[in-house]
C-alpha cells in the first residue's frame, strides 16, 4: 500500500515509530535525490504517492515513488502549483522563480511529519488560511514542532533532537 495506509499501522509512541519510519525516510530521500540527480522534479511528493512493498529478500521494506504526471525537467519553475495544497511549499504561490527541488524537499517534510505524527502539519500552506502553518512561517518550524510535542505531551511524543534538525533544514 501507500505510506498513508502503512504508517497508520505503526505504534503510538513516537520514539518508537520513530524507530520504524527512519528506513523508509532514508530510502525516500536517495530515491528523491536520485531523481533530482536527473535534473527530475516530482512536484507531488506525498503519502499517496509513495508505495510501501515487502522485498523477497529479508522481507525488508522497499518505497518506490509513483504518479509523475506532474514532474518536470527542470530544476527552477515560476508560479506552478502542482501537487497537493498541504505538500505545496509556500513559494509555489508566488510568480518569482523558485527552485523546485527545495520545494520537493518541503513536501518530503510533510510526509516526514504525517507518518509520525499520524496527521497532517497543515491543510493548505497559502499565508491566512491555516493557523499551523501560519504560526510555523511566523516562528519557525523549530518552535511549531515544539509547541505540537507541548501539547501532545499527555501521549509519549517526543521526537529526537535529530529529527526535529532534519526536519528544520
Amino acid at each position: 500500500g501507500d505510506l498513508l495506509a502503512w504508517s497508520s499501522t505503526l505504534p503510538r509512541p513516537i520514539l518508537e515509530r520513530e524507530e520504524q519510519i527512519r528506513p523508509i525516510v532514508i530510502q525516500v530521500c536517495a530515491a528523491v535525490k536520485q531523481l533530482h540527480d536527473l535534473c527530475l522534479a516530482h512536484r507531488d511528493l506525498s503519502l499517496e504517492n509513495i508505495l510501501v512493498t515487502r522485498g523477497s529478500q529479508n522481507d525488508a521494506l522497499t518505497i518506490k515513488v509513483i504518479d509523475f504526471g506532474m514532474s518536470c525537467l527542470s530544476q527552477f519553475g515560476k508560479g506552478s502549483r502542482h501537487g497537493k495544497k498541504l505538500y505545496r511549499a509556500p513559494e509555489m504561490y508566488l510568480e518569482d522563480n523558485y527552485d523546485l527541488f527545495l520545494a520537493d524537499n518541503f513536501s518530503i517534510g510533510c510526509v516526514v511529519y504525517s507518518m509520525l505524527w499520524r496527521r497532517y502539519p497543515w491543510q493548505t500552506t497559502v499565508l491566512g488560511k491555516d493557523q499551523h502553518f501560519e504560526y510555523a512561517w511566523m516562528h519557525g518550524i523549530q518552535c511549531f514542532l515544539a509547541l505540537q510535542q507541548h501539547l501532545q505531551s499527555k501521549q509519549i511524543c517526543t521526537m529526537s533532537p535529530s529529527l526535529v534538525e532534519v526536519l528544520c533544514l
